[in-house]
């Protein structure tokens, strides 16, 4: 039987083969080389199909090649102390110049509020921040890190815009307050405890204001109530909570672009009243014209409430009402003459009761329809 060449090589004598090994020495590592990349042409375009690229494998390689971890060379990182001191500051810096005021303040969503003088911009508190800390021998961060951080971990302290519609007598005693730094400690001490049990006061009366609210919603909620409807006098045995009060006026024709044939115009002006049921919360508002708004004495004010009473009361017997305090008129007066008559006359309302808010402090149910009007076109 024919033997060929390569059974040859295999069945010959072991020194032979020994022989052959030791020429093709010279060429193993070029012939190692040729097979590895045949080897890596097959299996990339085998792997090619399914998105695995030499780069990745490459990646692969170094990381199962004990692949150490990249060393960046940054030293500019922010540590826990430079946030944590950041943050103390910010907070100290608040606690001694902003306006804290209870609830909610117009154009803000929060009520936890704290509001800074218009002139304190984050600029100028940061550059507070950094003597102080140039002072003390630490570490200041950027602009841009200290206006993260701000916006971050306190959203809660901002920079009044200006024209705020702000508390009189709390704007006073804070002008008060930092204007005493130069007075005696009895001053001082006089100045916030009387800031301090005007905003518990006022804390208190917005405290009862959202309770009755809360109390409203839950009973409307109970009784299956969603829309202001027409109802007989005394329909229903519950209590509901009503708010009411006057907006800014409203300039017709409106646009927010205000192109120039607007802008050379007088406007028209109209009033705004509302009055807001806090259970469903549903609202009616009355737009008066320049041509019948005289003015917003007690008068307009009893003629929109009975209006309000008679075609969208929901027949409650117990009504509580929220409003603005006009101690300086005879509006309060007359209004509360009006809520008797119908307890003792018409007997529409068993029980109604009132309350008002302390003087100077805003209160606005009709503000968010006065603020959307500012961005809506209107003819």
């Amino acid at each position: 039987m024919a033997i060929s060449s390569r059974q040859h090589f295999v069945l010959s004598d072991p020194i032979i083969n020994v022989a052959m090994i030791s020429q093709c020495n010279i060429s193993l590592q070029r012939v190692n080389m040729d097979l590895s990349k045949a080897f890596d042409t097959i299996l990339c375009q085998k792997l090619a199909k399914y998105g695995i690229n030499c780069l990745i494998l490459k990646w692969f390689e170094s990381y199962l090649h004990d692949r150490k971890q990249q060393v960046h060379c940054n030293n500019n990182d922010l540590t826990f102390e430079d946030i944590r001191a950041t943050h103390a500051f910010i907070e100290n810096y608040a606690s001694t110049h902003a306006l804290v005021l209870p609830g909610r303040v117009p154009g803000y969503k929060r009520n936890d509020v704290s509001l800074l003088p218009s002139s304190h911009t984050k600029v100028i508190v940061y550059g507070v921040y950094k003597k102080c800390m140039e002072e003390s021998n630490d570490r200041a961060i950027s602009l841009t890190s200290f206006k993260r951080i701000w916006r971050q971990l306190l959203p809660n302290i901002v920079t009044c815009k200006p024209m705020t519609d702000l508390c009189a007598t709390c704007q006073q005693n804070n002008y008060l307050i930092y204007r005493s730094a130069n007075l005696a400690e009895e001053d001082k001490c006089e100045k916030l405890q009387k800031q301090e049990s005007h905003l518990m006061q006022v804390h208190e009366e917005r405290s009862l204001y959202q309770q009755m609210c809360d109390q409203a919603k839950a009973v409307c909620k109970a009784e299956g109530i969603d829309a202001l409807q027409e109802s007989a006098a005394c329909s229903h045995r519950m209590t509901m909570h009503y708010s009411f009060d006057y907006a800014q006026q409203v300039h017709l024709p409106s646009n927010p672009l205000q192109p120039g044939s607007i802008f050379f115009l007088v406007p028209r002006k109209t009033g705004l009243f509302g009055v807001c049921c806090e259970g469903l919360p549903r609202q009616v508002n009355f737009l008066i014209d320049e041509a019948h708004l005289i003015s917003k004495g007690s008068n307009a004010v009893v003629s929109f409430l009975h209006h309000f009473f008679e075609r969208y009361g929901l027949g409650e017997t117990d009504v509580h009402l929220h409003c603005d305090n006009c101690s300086g008129q005879n509006k309060n007066k007359f209004v509360q003459w009006y809520l008797a008559w119908r307890v003792a006359v018409t007997s529409t309302s068993p029980s109604l009761s009132i309350s008002w808010l302390l003087d100077t402090q805003s209160f606005l149910p009709t503000g968010v329809l006065a603020s959307s009007s500012r961005h809506s076109d209107a003819t």
